[in-house]
C-alpha cells in the first residue's frame, strides 16, 4: 500500500493559438510554478478546423523545456455544428514524467491546409506521488448520442489516480460529474473539462455522469486515464517511522505521527492518539508500531 496517494499540484490557465492558410506552427503553455522532477504532467489539446473550405489540421510533435519524454494516449475527433458550417475538432492527450525540476513550458506543433481559420487550445496540469512509468490504461468515448454514454474505469491497484479529459458541445443547461471527481480545468469555447479523483483500492469501478435538461448533445469526447501511485521511497523499505531517515549516526531518530496515519505495514488506517499525552515517564499507554 503506497504511503501517500497521488496529489494534484497545478493547472495553469489555458492557452491557444490561431492561424489560417497552409502553414505550420505551435501552441505553448507554461506552468505557473516550477515543476518537480518525476511529477506526472498531462497535456490536453483540442484543435478546431472549420470544414466549409476543405482544409485540414494535423497535430504534430510535443516537447517541453525540461526535455521530458512524452507519450500520446489519445488521438480522436468529433464534428460539431450543422452542415455546411461544421467544425472538426481534433483531440489529443499526452503524458510525461518531468525530466528535472524547474520552470517548464510545453509546446505542441501543428500543421494545416486550406484557407480557413484554425485554432488550437492547450491545457496542462501536474500531479505528484505518481509511479514513474505508472500508466495503467485508458478508456474513452467519442459520440453524439443523447443521453451521453460515458466511459467506465476499473482500477488495477490501490490509490490509483484517475484523470478525465472531457470535451462537449451544445449542452445548454447541463453539468459535468460531481463527486468523487474534482474539476481542475474548466474552460469554455470550446468547452473542455479536466477532472481527477483518487481511488482507494483495486477493483473499484468509477465512471463519469452527465446531467442534461433534454437539449441534444451534438457531440462529445470523454476519457478516463489511470496512473499508479508511487511506492514508498523510504530507505527502510516503507517503514513510516523511519521515512527517508538519512542514517547519520550522530542523530537521534525521532518520529512524529499524526492522529490519522496509514503506513505500508498496516492493513487499514490507525485513527487516534499515537503516543500518550501527557507522558510523565511512566509506561506508554498509547499505540506502538506496528500494531
Amino acid at each position: 500500500m503506497p504511503l501517500i496517494p497521488p496529489l494534484f499540484v497545478q493547472a495553469p490557465t489555458r492557452t491557444s493559438n490561431t492561424q489560417s492558410g497552409t502553414a505550420s506552427g505551435s501552441v505553448s503553455a507554461t506552468f505557473a510554478s516550477n515543476v518537480t522532477a518525476g511529477d506526472l504532467l498531462i497535456v490536453f489539446t483540442v484543435g478546431e478546423n472549420p470544414d466549409n473550405t476543405g482544409g485540414t489540421l494535423s497535430l504534430g510533435s510535443i516537447s517541453d523545456t525540461l526535455s521530458s519524454s512524452w507519450s500520446r494516449i489519445v488521438l480522436s475527433s468529433v464534428v460539431i455544428g450543422t452542415a455546411p458550417n461544421t467544425v472538426t475538432c481534433t483531440i489529443a492527450i499526452w503524458f510525461a514524467f518531468a525530466n528535472s525540476s524547474g520552470a517548464n513550458s510545453v509546446s505542441v506543433g501543428w500543421s494545416s491546409t486550406g484557407g480557413n481559420l484554425k485554432q488550437l487550445f492547450l491545457d496542462i496540469a501536474e500531479w505528484k506521488n505518481v509511479s514513474l512509468g505508472g500508466f495503467d490504461h485508458l478508456v474513452s468515448t467519442a459520440s453524439s448520442s443523447n443521453p451521453a454514454t460515458t466511459p467506465t474505469f476499473t482500477t488495477s491497484s490501490n490509490n490509483e489516480l484517475l484523470i478525465s479529459c472531457w470535451f462537449y458541445q451544445a449542452l445548454t443547461g447541463g453539468s459535468n460529474s460531481p463527486a468523487p471527481w474534482t474539476v481542475r480545468v474548466l474552460a469554455a469555447s470550446p468547452a473542455t473539462t479536466l477532472f481527477d479523483t483518487g481511488v482507494g483500492q483495486a477493483g473499484n469501478v468509477t465512471s463519469l455522469a452527465l446531467a442534461n435538461d433534454g437539449v441534444p448533445v451534438q457531440s462529445y469526447f470523454a476519457s478516463i486515464a489511470g496512473f499508479f501511485a508511487a511506492p514508498p521511497t523510504a530507505v527502510t523499505r516503507g517503514n513510516g517511522f523511519f521515512e527517508d531517515y538519512p542514517g547519520m549516526p550522530w542523530m537521534k531518530n525521532v518520529a512524529f505521527l499524526c492522529r490519522n496515519y496509514w503506513d505500508v505495514g498496516l492493513s487499514q488506517p490507525t485513527v487516534g492518539q499515537e503516543w500518550p499525552v501527557p507522558n510523565t515517564g511512566g509506561a506508554q499507554s498509547g499505540k506502538t508500531y506496528p500494531y
